[in-house]
């Protein structure tokens, strides 16, 4: 399904030809994220996604740039990870190659003018402002902290207003020379595409990127649990449980997969089923796993009455040592899979779910694993693979609890922790 090329500068090109759809998706996935920031800096790379959109030299207007893919009825669109940032164009297979042009000029040749970096870094900073106002958010941001206080992991991608404010031109146009380069690089393409022509536009707009680049990035020190509580006069606590767990090199992750399906996939996995439809401690639970290339977290979310957030967290913990303790029936092995593989399939419905399958697997682990072949993955995973797992995580003593809500002294945080372990056995 998927094709590959290195061009000679190191800039990666993948496609997955679909001629069924008649969309396609262009995106450039670029390694470098909020992790990449200096530490005085935090808040660049985001920063540096946002001023790409405001100008190029061939097109120097943000709405020059814009309509150039509006104008044929695409989309255009751009997000900024931990350790990556993807520029993306949706739109009909016919234009496919004015989307590449766009993106070419995008990271080659934006203008960066002064007068749009201090407007655009007001726009950031009421970005920044809003997440004050969104407890789930601040629950989430918190456990980050807490997991990784030593590492830039631990950081808001968006900064803090004080480095944002520190964040000149030249940081930003220095950012973009040391991370924007050829090896840096791929070039993801799903859709009406045909792959020998994606190389040759390919060539011909990003043969002038330099080679190399200078995208490091330190192993994080495991930390032991800890508990945190961002102060908010809320009507529901906003928690995260969050425990260490894989990078996306593990050759564990299909386990997760299969563990997380088990816990929050849907409303029939075991934390809604308990959480919500049993005992109706929370409108919204669920789970996930943080995966980065040398770290990775395990995540329950929700959101909770203030009066039940311990029986909420106790009721959530007593899921996770079930885990542990029992092992996943073969009948609920067998549904959760095929859940899994369900999920997986659809996610590749359309053009844009071609084009990250292909460009997030290249750009990270450096290899595209075929859906076939990873489906195969789901179906090897045992249920002693699972328990096995569960309980590598799930250690009570490398818990981590981040809560926003009405609350006055993290030790409360730590004292539910405490009783809900505790109260579990």
């Amino acid at each position: 399904m998927f094709q590959k090329t290195v061009l000679p500068n190191g800039v990666r090109v993948v496609t997955a030809e679909a001629p069924q759809y008649p969309s396609t998706t262009v995106s450039l996935y670029i390694a470098a994220g909020a992790r990449h920031d200096e530490d005085a800096l935090g808040g660049t790379a985001h920063f540096l996604e946002h001023m790409l959109f405001k100008g190029t030299e061939e097109r120097p207007s943000a709405r020059q740039i814009s309509e150039t893919v509006e104008a044929v009825g695409g989309i255009l669109n751009a997000g900024t990870g931990r350790e990556y940032t993807t520029y993306w164009a949706k739109l009909p297979s016919e234009h496919s190659r004015r989307a590449l042009d766009l993106l070419s000029e995008m990271v080659q040749r934006p203008l960066v003018a002064p007068d749009e970096v201090e407007r655009e870094r007001r726009v950031i900073l009421e970005e920044i402002k809003g997440h004050a106002d969104q407890p789930p958010r601040l629950a989430r941001e918190l456990l980050n902290q807490l997991l990784w206080p030593e590492d830039r992991l631990g950081r808001e991608i968006a900064g803090t207003e004080e480095t944002v404010k520190s964040i000149s031109r030249d940081d930003l146009c220095a950012y973009l020379q040391r991370h924007y380069t050829g090896s840096n690089i791929v070039v993801a393409c799903g859709g009406r595409i045909e792959h020998t022509d994606v190389v040759r536009w390919a060539e011909q707009e990003l043969h002038g990127l330099p080679a190399e680049g200078c995208t490091t990035s330190t192993p994080p020190a495991r930390s032991e649990g800890r508990f945190g509580l961002v102060g908010r006069p809320v009507q529901q606590a906003s928690l995260c449980l969050g425990f260490p767990a894989l990078s996306y090199h593990d050759p564990r992750r299909y386990a997760l997969v299969v563990l997380d399906a088990v816990l929050g996939g849907g409303m029939s996995s075991r934390l809604f089923l308990e959480v919500r439809e049993r005992r109706g401690l929370a409108y919204s639970v669920g789970s996930g796993a943080q995966e980065y290339a040398d770290a990775g977290a395990y995540v329950i979310s929700a959101g909770v009455a203030p009066e039940t957030l311990a029986q909420s967290v106790r009721a959530v913990w007593e899921q996770l040592d079930r885990l542990r303790t029992e092992q996943v029936s073969p009948e609920d092995l067998a549904r959760v899979k095929s859940y899994v593989k369900g999920r997986t399939v659809m996610s590749l419905e359309g053009s844009k779910g071609l084009a990250s399958w292909g460009g997030m697997q290249e750009l990270l682990r450096g290899y595209i694993r075929e859906p076939d072949e990873a489906l195969a993955l789901v179906d090897d995973v045992t249920p002693e693979d699972v328990q096995s797992l569960a309980g590598d995580l799930f250690d009570a003593e490398a818990a981590s609890l981040a809560v926003a809500g009405p609350f006055e002294d993290e030790r409360e945080i730590r004292d539910v922790w405490r009783e809900a372990v505790h109260g579990a056995g």
